[in-house]
């Protein structure tokens, strides 16, 4: 690093050890505020639909700014994968879920400029926790699931759900202004935190699903909307609303629920089901979500974004549904004090599916990628001993720091009708490692590795 960069990081660190957690809060918030005035308060031209939840996410909001731009309107994103002001469509350059406070408004006021009657943020429960949210003029408020994540950044699963559910608390406190519609919950019902999310006041409610919906205890008057016929397999997934039958194009059947969540919030806006489905019809990929790279290999590659244990189980429930040979699967984990307990728990669940695995650097950050490498192939020798499901094979399977030089190694062995799945990234455009961001995205590197390989 050069001297500016130490001395940077030395202020950074100063300033979050000594100022008192309380007093960084409150500037936080304010920083949020003054944003927001700063850009003419952007929210309150626009009807803004928050998603929050665990996973799927950045899909959910994806599928609503397409529904909303069937039925012509202009629209606005903002997510973990990437951003988009009307037209104008591009990857998320930042390892960050909501933006910088004046990055955000900043955002949000160039999607008033060009037009956009619809804005769709993705929030997340740090971007809440540090007052990101604050100052934007919430309409629609949507749930995807919960499950134990960030753990060490909230303290507990009980702080981690209240975070997400602050983005459903604040939609009857905001004033709303002249474009403003009613203030709608949207929340899974097939999720056992459902009602911790549906408590809240609201104007109207959807509650959407495929299974036999969570009791609730509340006297919410939900409009139900419930997925039938659910099939799912190699090419995508289909399931039916009423007499509507919906096609995906994209790879899993749990983006069965980002779906209906979607057509949940078009609903609330007068959007018809036919006009959801063309627009879910048209989309045949997801940037880093089951993503299939092709560079005339005669074996599969899937980039995915899972980076925990649910995700993983979800990932490999889809590939039992793919004809394929063996699997590779190349992945590490985060560092930064980021979910400790989850790096042995991956570990064993690629053990027991995936027939090698490589195990690499992800966004190590200040800690050390050998111990972190290494506390993921506890759970894969772990298993190795403890589990009769084990599938993995140890003498093929090892440890490579290097992301790229791993990827290398799983490509040089995979074979005809193999499948090899490299995730934990998807399509972020950086690599944090110490204190810096190295530009990196694995669908490119892994297309250059098919490259060359072609040519030797």
């Amino acid at each position: 690093y050069s001297s500016g960069e130490k001395g940077l990081m030395a202020l950074k660190f100063l300033f979050k050890t000594l100022i008192p957690k309380p007093a960084i809060a409150c500037y936080h918030l304010a920083l949020s505020l003054i944003a927001d005035r700063w850009y003419g308060h952007p929210s309150g031209k626009m009807t803004v639909i928050g998603v929050t939840g665990t996973k799927g996410k950045s899909t959910t909001c994806f599928f609503i700014a397409k529904m909303l731009e069937e039925a012509e309107f202009r629209v606005g994103m903002t997510s973990t994968a990437m951003f988009k002001i009307a037209e104008r469509e591009w990857l998320n350059p930042d390892k960050m879920t909501m933006r910088g406070r004046f990055a955000l408004h900043g955002l949000l006021h160039q999607m008033v400029k060009a037009g956009c009657r619809y804005s769709v943020v993705e929030t997340s429960s740090e971007g809440v926790a540090q007052y990101r949210h604050a100052g934007i003029e919430y309409d629609v408020a949507a749930f995807t699931n919960i499950a134990p994540e960030h753990i060490e950044t909230h303290g507990s699963f009980e702080k981690y759900l209240e975070a997400k559910t602050k983005l459903f608390s604040g939609l009857k406190k905001q004033t709303s202004g002249d474009l403003k519609n009613k203030k709608v919950i949207v929340v899974n019902g097939d999720d056992a935190q459902a009602e911790c999310f549906s408590v809240f006041p609201a104007d109207v409610y959807y509650r959407y699903g495929g299974g036999t919906f969570q009791k609730s205890s509340s006297s919410v008057n939900f409009h139900d909307l419930q997925a039938k016929d659910i099939q799912s397999g190699a090419e995508g997934s289909s399931f039916r609303v009423g007499e509507t039958l919906f096609q995906l194009h994209l790879l899993g059947a749990f983006n069965i629920p980002n779906a209906l969540a979607a057509i949940a919030v078009a609903l609330s806006q007068g959007i018809d089901l036919e006009i959801c489905r063309r627009a879910l019809d048209k989309i045949r990929v997801m940037p880093g979500r089951m993503e299939s790279i092709e560079e005339g290999q005669d074996f599969r590659v899937i980039v995915d974004y899972a980076h925990n244990p649910s995700s993983f189980e979800a990932l490999y429930e889809t590939l039992s549904r793919i004809p394929h040979g063996r699997v590779f699967h190349v992945f590490g984990a985060t560092g930064g004090g980021r979910d400790k307990l989850k790096r042995p728990e991956m570990g064993r669940i690629a053990a027991e599916h995936a027939d090698v695995v490589v195990v690499t650097t992800d966004d190590p950050y200040r800690d050390n990628p050998q111990k972190l490498a290494e506390e993921v192939w506890e759970g894969i020798a772990e298993c190795k001993v403890k589990s009769v499901k084990c599938k993995v094979k140890l003498e093929d399977s090892t440890i490579i720091l290097d992301r790229k030089e791993a990827i290398v190694e799983a490509v040089r062995q995979a074979r005809t009708g193999d499948i090899l799945l490299i995730t934990g990234k998807g399509c972020e455009q950086k690599m944090a490692i110490g204190d810096r961001m190295i530009p990196w995205d694995d669908r490119e590197v892994v297309r250059d590795v098919l490259r060359a390989r072609k040519t030797t």
